[in-house]
């Protein structure tokens, strides 16, 4: 049983939590969705990211179907308990997918221009791959799915990032007597289109790990943390 824990005194002034900063995501704790505002670079991670959830979705999805349509014709058709548990499961799994396309949507790049432009500093994306898109992207989605997305993008931009500078045309020789100075044919020369695809990577990576904290701080948000509610069907 819960008692009320001001009874019989008077209660302690409280201040509500401080929200935390706006930062580019919209809503405050428990909420149904999340507005995420998305900056260009971050454009065709999201998307990309958006397939591999899509792709681990139809997969799970085509499992739970062909677990269902083994089970016995009478089991379905009289409702039973294993069927019955199925079939939720099915129905979530497809809205997911339905969520996903609906977030799609909502983001102003081509799959081709995004393939692209993830495929590391190296690539030949366009250099249209976001035309006339010069601030950022507001994008909606249920909020449980916005953070897997966002998690999962901030993962795979970093681990880009890590592996592009890493790239022999990167490299600078770790051996080098410090004594003598750089020489100026052991430093790498960067082209200019390299370099620029480069910063846009290191730019996706803050922008989404900025995004990824402001989503877990604002879910995480409790207008009063020192308020417990009494429930009338609490027993006495």
């Amino acid at each position: 049983m819960y008692g009320d824990p001001n009874a019989g005194a008077k209660p302690a002034p409280r201040s509500a939590t401080a929200a935390p900063p706006a930062g580019n995501v919209c809503g405050l704790g428990l909420v149904d969705a999340l507005r995420i505002d998305v900056q260009p670079a971050q454009l065709p991670w999201l998307t990309a990211e958006i397939d591999i959830v899509r792709y681990c979705l139809e997969d799970e999805l085509a499992h739970q179907r062909a677990r269902h349509e083994e089970l016995p014709e009478a089991a379905t058709r009289h409702g039973r308990a294993s069927a019955r548990d199925a079939e939720p499961g099915l129905e979530r799994r497809a809205y997911q997918l339905q969520a996903l396309e609906m977030i799609r949507r909502q983001l102003p790049i081509g799959r081709e221009a995004a393939a692209a432009a993830v495929a590391g500093p190296w690539g030949n994306a366009p250099d249209d791959a976001t035309p006339g898109l010069e601030g950022p992207a507001a994008v909606v989605g249920p909020a449980a799915l916005m953070t897997v997305l966002t998690r999962g993008a901030t993962r795979h931009v970093a681990d880009a990032l890590a592996e592009a500078l890493g790239h022999p045309g990167l490299d600078v020789d770790e051996h080098t007597d410090s004594r003598s100075g750089w020489h100026a044919g052991e430093l790498p020369r960067v082209e200019p289109a390299i370099a620029e695809r480069l910063r846009a990577t290191a730019a996706a990576a803050k922008a989404f790990t900025d995004g990824y904290l402001d989503v877990l701080a604002h879910q995480g948000y409790r207008f009063d943390p020192g308020h417990r509610p009494v429930f009338t069907d609490e027993p006495e």
